[in-house]
């Protein structure tokens, strides 16, 4: 009885010991600058593997009020590997890395574990610059222009042409600003007529003016910019689009800076009822010659970016392309359903479990819930059927979970194929890792030519990067860590070979623990790898 109380005592404090309390800290303060977070009403929690993605909730905490909250995971495993975002008010719309960027990692292990981050990774800046900009009006027709930039969200700052310095002159059509306190980086701009509507005139054609202060406080790149004058003479232009796939037609209508983005006053016709909708509309002399407009269906705009073009005013009228409402062009769904079968060669990676997410339905990008296996095929070739329905779009992008996580490639790396419902069933071959379109539906096309891996991964502290690459090519492996930032690069790779890599940088230096991007390129092909080093 003694010996058997004894070995009860010994495993419950195996079960203290490798079990760990974790303590996440997010420093909100670069969010409470940019006013995406206010103190006073907003919260921060963390969600993650650890407590469900956020159904169990876990609010941080700043007693201290110095900006930096704190939350605690108690009695988690050593070696567990934590996957979490931060989240403001508790909502995806408003997590971390927007866009469905990569979840944070962290491996629990034996002793402390503090863990800090800067919401989003955006950390206040260091260096502060004072900036004029200068907008000059070529049309010599605006009456109020309010300049707005990146770097604080965009907020408006009234522009002047009063002859108060910075403005030289007063009412010569250049209009001046001085914005005090613009951070370190790299930054957009533009401008706008504010006419009293939601948006203003938007007064910068093309992409957005782009300017940086550098860590030492200068400033570079395009400050001012002139507006043109403007067409030469009345242009008519007829604008048309194609509604064929909105589920109910209301009444369409076009807002634009042709009528300062009034969204009731110019509404469309489909006389010959073919569901495409058009208008005549004059611009007249003097409009910019970038023109900007969007497609309403019963008071509610598309969904989408505004839509522009240049007029032409060398002519009198100008009959535009036919859009499609919410670039929803029919050609790019289904028409009927069809089996697309997918074949992967895994090489020599090692897994559990295999299985497919993508992004059109049936198929998602849930990575943990192993929604779609694959099976073995043959050799080390996988493979599943996935049913697309009718009116399934049809551009796929894929990629590959590894017992439940994204570990292939980096964000936004994917496998692509166009689905093809000519034939009811669609075969595409890849390869694990080497991301793009995939190959056609020859199995010959699956070659080990193109190889990346590494192993151990996680690892502490050094793993082995493995490349294999066609006889003729010559590559080179560079490491990033997360920020995208270059660690170490190795030139002059060719054939097979591997890499050992210590976790140091080019300069000797140990680098921290934390995710790492293996990359090697080789001509035109390039492949990435994850890679966890834990300490």
């Amino acid at each position: 009885m003694k010996r058997f109380l004894a070995l009860l005592i010994i495993f419950s404090m195996a079960l203290v010991i490798w079990a760990e309390d974790v303590t996440f800290l997010v420093n909100m303060n670069y969010q409470i600058v940019l006013d995406n977070f206010d103190p006073e009403v907003d919260f921060v929690d963390i969600a993650g593997s650890f407590n469900e993605w956020g159904a169990t909730p876990m609010v941080g905490e700043d007693l201290d009020e110095d900006g930096i909250y704190e939350m605690t995971v108690t009695g988690l495993e050593v070696g567990f590997l934590c996957e979490y975002k931060f989240r403001i008010n508790g909502s995806w719309n408003t997590s971390e890395f927007p866009g469905g960027g990569p979840n944070r990692q962290y491996t629990v292990v034996a002793g402390e574990n503090i863990v800090g981050h800067w919401y989003n990774d955006e950390q206040l800046p260091s260096v502060f610059a004072d900036v004029v900009f200068t907008i000059t009006d070529g049309t010599e027709s605006y009456l109020d222009i309010k300049f707005k930039s990146s770097f604080d969200g965009w907020v408006l700052h009234q522009m002047m042409d009063d002859g108060v310095a910075p403005d030289a002159v007063a009412s010569d059509h250049v209009w001046t600003v001085l914005v005090e306190d613009i951070p370190n980086g790299m930054h957009t701009w533009g401008a706008i007529e504010d006419d009293g509507s939601q948006w203003g005139i938007w007064l910068i054609e093309g992409d957005d003016l782009e300017y940086t202060v550098d860590d030492d406080g200068n400033v570079s790149g395009q400050t001012d910019y002139i507006i043109d004058p403007g067409s030469a003479q009345d242009v008519t232009v007829t604008y048309s689009v194609d509604v064929s796939l909105l589920p109910v037609v209301g009444e369409i209508t076009i807002a634009g800076s042709f009528n300062s983005w009034n969204i009731t006053d110019d509404i469309m016709t489909d006389d010959d009822n073919d569901m495409v909708y058009t208008i005549d509309i004059l611009i007249p002399a003097g409009s910019p010659l970038n023109q900007q407009y969007k497609y309403l269906n019963d008071g509610v705009y598309e969904d989408i970016e505004n839509r522009s073009y240049l007029l032409d005013d060398s002519v009198t009228e100008m009959i535009l392309p036919i859009d499609f409402f919410n670039n929803a062009n029919p050609a790019d769904y289904l028409t009927q359903s069809m089996v697309l079968t997918i074949y992967v060669d895994m090489e020599d990676t090692v897994f559990d479990s295999v299985a497919v997410c993508g992004s059109v339905a049936p198929l998602d990008w849930d990575f943990a819930a192993h929604n779609y296996p694959l099976t073995l095929h043959e050799g080390t070739i996988w493979t599943t059927d996935i049913n697309f329905m009718e009116g399934a779009y049809r551009y796929l992008n894929f990629k590959f979970a590894i017992d439940g996580q994204d570990l292939e490639a980096g964000f936004d790396e994917n496998h692509s194929c166009t689905l093809d419902e000519s034939e009811t069933a669609q075969s595409v071959w890849c390869v694990y890792g080497v991301m793009g379109p995939t190959n056609g539906e020859d199995e010959d096309n699956i070659s080990l030519v193109y190889t990346l891996s590494n192993y151990p991964n996680p690892f502490n502290p050094e793993t082995t990067i493995a490349y294999q690459l066609p006889a003729n090519a010559r590559g080179e492996l560079s490491i990033y860590n997360l920020k995208g930032q270059l660690v170490k690069s190795w030139t002059g790779l060719n054939g097979n070979g591997s890499m050992v890599w210590d976790g140091r940088n080019a300069l000797g230096r140990q680098t921290a623990s934390g995710l790492y991007f293996a990359v090697v390129k080789a001509g035109n092909w390039q492949q990435t790898r994850k890679m966890m080093m834990i300490k």
